[in-house]
């Protein structure tokens, strides 16, 4: 049975969103954790799921992109990859919450390009991010338990033309040893 909806951001978060504002959430163990965009921010909502008016929010980082981001809840760990503000444009970074340690430090991943987000846990618990820029797909993990990803990784190599578009990135949650990347362009 579903409940009653309940509101989570406030009047003042609503008037901060913007074009190609969303949210996604995932479940941490028991915590509920909720991810929106404001105009160039990352914020995020944690906390108990059964006790909503003590949810606390934060702002994670800044933002840029539209839609540029992903959430996976795994056990007692959700994993979020985020498109960040850049020097040189987007950054694709990442960052995990658990119920006792909260937020993680960001990560950076790799320079991005718009709409180029997927992301994965394997059976193994290793984080797949994959993220692309100009004409390749590329991919880094964080193995499970280790302290930061390994060295980058190309998916896939597309059409020099691509440069003109975005590539639209997913990844399923895998089964049995494998990981899966599915990618459009236009």
């Amino acid at each position: 049975t579903w409940l009653e909806p309940v509101r989570l951001t406030s009047d003042e978060e609503g008037i901060l969103t913007g074009f190609g504002s969303s949210g996604s959430l995932a479940f941490a163990g028991e915590d509920l954790v909720a991810v929106f965009i404001l105009v160039y921010e990352m914020r995020a909502i944690a906390g108990d799921g059964d006790a909503v008016d003590e949810l606390v929010t934060e702002t994670l980082g800044s933002f840029r992109g539209t839609h540029d981001f992903i959430i996976i809840g795994g056990g007692d760990t959700a994993h979020l990859a985020y498109h960040a503000e850049h020097p040189m444009g987007q950054m694709m970074v990442y960052q995990s919450y658990t119920p006792e340690a909260g937020w993680s430090a960001i990560e950076e991943v790799g320079i991005t390009g718009t709409h180029a987000t997927a992301m994965t846990v394997d059976d193994a618990g290793n984080v797949w991010v994959f993220y692309g820029l100009t004409n390749e797909i590329m991919f880094r993990v964080r193995p499970a338990g280790a302290d930061g990803f390994g060295p980058p990784g190309c998916a896939v190599r597309l059409d020099p033309l691509f440069l003109a578009g975005s590539p639209w990135l997913a990844s399923a949650q895998p089964t049995g040893g494998e990981v899966g990347l599915l990618w459009t362009i236009r």
